[in-house]
């Protein structure tokens, strides 16, 4: 038994996309003739009434899309709008609290001399965070070693930061895979 539903686009999977026609045969091939309104010939088939209910949902998933587009693109011009009128002042504003860290002249030359310090202390600081890497990991070593006189306050810090490790690490890995939440082989 062949099922016609009249629609103004189908999804044809033959064609990668939706298609327009008048009728839609679900279960059997569209006769050359039968095909009215539409693209001459043109075949439109699928298998079962979950593929044809998750076309609906599909079209209905573009519009909604669609209509949440046209939201966003209002928000953005809203906000260009109000950055273009109260920018400037901003701005200004913004210069005046910070003039004491602004170094004289602006030029690009001191920006790249600034730069280039920031750059050089960094590196003149990497002996100390070196030692203080080594301290660290020695007293971790010794509350280790020292397990029974470990209080219930040291052992919840550490165990608050194993999970925090463990947090990033999955941030990390969401940001790595797209931002895909599924798909994880658990």
């Amino acid at each position: 038994m062949s099922i016609v539903m009249t629609v103004s686009e189908v999804f044809c999977p033959d064609l990668d996309g939706f298609c327009p026609t008048s009728e839609y045969t679900r279960g059997k091939e569209t006769p050359r003739s039968d095909v009215k309104g539409g693209v001459e010939g043109l075949v439109c088939q699928t298998h079962g009434a979950a593929e044809f209910i998750d076309v609906i949902v599909a079209k209905a998933g573009e519009e909604i899309m669609a209509s949440k587009l046209h939201l966003l693109q209002s928000k953005v011009a809203e906000a260009s709008k109000l950055v273009s009128k109260h920018g400037c002042s901003y701005y200004k504003k913004l210069m005046e609290q910070n003039k004491q860290y602004i170094q004289e002249p602006p030029t690009v030359e001191k920006c790249q001399h600034l730069a280039n310090q920031v750059f050089c202390t960094r590196l003149a600081s990497i002996p100390g965070r070196y030692e203080s890497f080594w301290r660290e990991l020695d007293y971790v070593k010794q509350l280790l070693n020292n397990r029974q006189e470990m209080k219930i306050e040291d052992a919840g810090i550490a165990s608050l930061f194993g999970l925090d490790c463990f947090a990033w690490f999955c941030a990390g890995e969401i940001i790595g895979r797209g931002i895909k939440i599924t798909g994880y082989h658990v």
